[in-house]
């Protein structure tokens, strides 16, 4: 399975997006590759797409650590190919299918944070069985 970081904004600039959790308000993901890392940031706009050919996962994480977000690590999973739930299109929906996941509950930026933490609990706990 492919690496992934998740990274979790609190600052942007759609005024609406205030209700939502502090420090949670956008998110993005960072994916490997085979040359290197992707950056995929859905904003309301457009959808950003950059490399990063020549950095290792752990500078990658400290550089947005630095920028004041939070860095989640997980995986791209494999999901069965059934039609994903109907969702409106927002940065949590779109990241979610980059990364494999299924969650129709999920639907805030502070819900997916919960949701791969705990996900990430059960594979390591999967692994060590």
């Amino acid at each position: 399975m492919k690496r992934a970081l998740v990274v979790f904004v609190g600052q942007t600039e759609l005024k609406k997006l205030w209700l939502l959790k502090r420090g949670y308000r956008h998110c993005f993901a960072i994916i490997e590759g085979q040359a290197g890392w992707a950056i995929y940031n859905p904003l309301s706009h457009y959808t950003e797409i950059e490399t990063y050919p020549s950095l290792e996962e752990d500078e990658i994480e400290q550089f947005y650590q630095g920028l004041g977000y939070t860095v989640v690590r997980t995986r791209v999973h494999q999901v069965p190919k059934l039609r994903a739930p109907l969702c409106p299109y927002t940065c949590v929906e779109a990241v979610k299918r980059a990364l494999g996941v299924q969650a129709r509950t999920v639907v805030t930026p502070w819900q997916l944070h919960k949701f791969l933490e705990n996900s990430h609990k059960i594979d390591i706990k999967t692994l060590t069985v």
